[in-house]
């Protein structure tokens, strides 16, 4: 996003929460927000650590006067666990898988994810060309495959592992001539329209979308194979976080699209609005990650 556009939001937003009264004076209270970097593109990083900012200050600002906030990028999810454990956030923006691990030793709790369709999650689509000749997973052998950037790379990439292992076959990245990560759905669909790459994921959501702009494309792709819902971020409370902030932060969030300046701050971060979330919104991720390192151990243990 063009430096201008965040600084304009920006702006709107400081001026939103001033006018609503919250820049008081007397005691800050004083909230931490960790994200791990790894959630967002490299080249979207910068604009990322904005939008959580803004993001953060509008969740946090009406929670109990005024707010000293902190809002911190972590490069990887060890830094961020241990200022978790020593109580230095109250709030964490990170990976589902990272979560279903860390949730059993550090005591999270799932609260907020971006809206997808209308959901927490997301549907992964595994797209090919009519024409290609491609009708199973297993034909993609030798291929060329564009994934999504990001921590949905990184899930839709698990999903695609165990479609190939549970045929017995290797992982993507082994089985495939080459697995790339393209900066969005859109132009990962047009390579695949255009033959320059055998086939892409992308969300459904995203190839919904796409598809309205050019039916032409809708017409020529079509889904190989469709994913369950799956998380692709999350953002927890931590022990640490008081709890007369909770409902309000909470509240804030889920009601930030209702107020223009909440709009602006969302379509930074490529959302239309926060949904509330739930342990029970990971649980098809974590039968997921479970299969995969189940399956992998299998096909190690057979070749070895």
């Amino acid at each position: 996003m063009r430096p201008s556009l965040l600084i304009l939001v920006a702006a709107a937003v400081a001026h939103g929460l001033a006018a609503d009264g919250v820049a008081q004076t007397g005691s800050m209270h004083h909230i931490r927000l960790g994200y791990d970097e790894g959630l967002v593109s490299p080249v979207n990083r910068p604009d990322a650590k904005v939008a959580f900012e803004l993001w953060a200050r509008m969740v946090v600002a009406r929670t109990r006067g005024a707010q000293r906030l902190d809002v911190i990028p972590y490069k990887g999810v060890a830094a961020m666990l241990e200022d978790i454990r020593t109580k230095q956030l109250d709030l964490v923006a990170m990976s589902p898988v990272d979560c279903l691990w860390s949730d059993k030793h550090y005591h999270l709790t799932p609260a907020l994810a971006f809206d997808s369709g209308g959901e927490a999650s997301d549907i992964y689509v595994l797209l090919v060309r009519r024409d290609a000749g491609i009708s199973e997973v297993a034909e993609l052998r030798d291929k060329s495959l564009l994934t999504l950037p990001g921590e949905r790379g990184r899930i839709s990439g698990l999903w695609l592992d165990v479609l190939l292992m549970r045929g017995g076959l290797p992982e993507g990245a082994a089985y495939l001539r080459a697995v790339t990560a393209s900066p969005n759905a859109s132009r990962a669909a047009m390579s695949v329209f255009f033959r320059q790459a055998d086939a892409c994921i992308a969300t459904k959501a995203a190839f919904d979308a796409i598809g309205e702009l050019n039916p032409q494309l809708k017409r020529q792709l079509r889904p190989l194979v469709s994913s369950p819902r799956l998380l692709s971020m999350i953002v927890c409370l931590t022990e640490n976080a008081d709890e007369s902030d909770r409902e309000g932060i909470l509240e804030n969030a889920l009601n930030m699209h209702r107020s223009p300046e909440g709009r602006q701050v969302l379509a930074l971060l490529k959302t239309e609005k926060v949904v509330a979330a739930q342990a029970r919104d990971l649980e098809p991720l974590e039968s997921l990650v479970k299969e995969h390192d189940q399956r992998r151990a299998q096909l190690a243990a057979r070749s070895g």
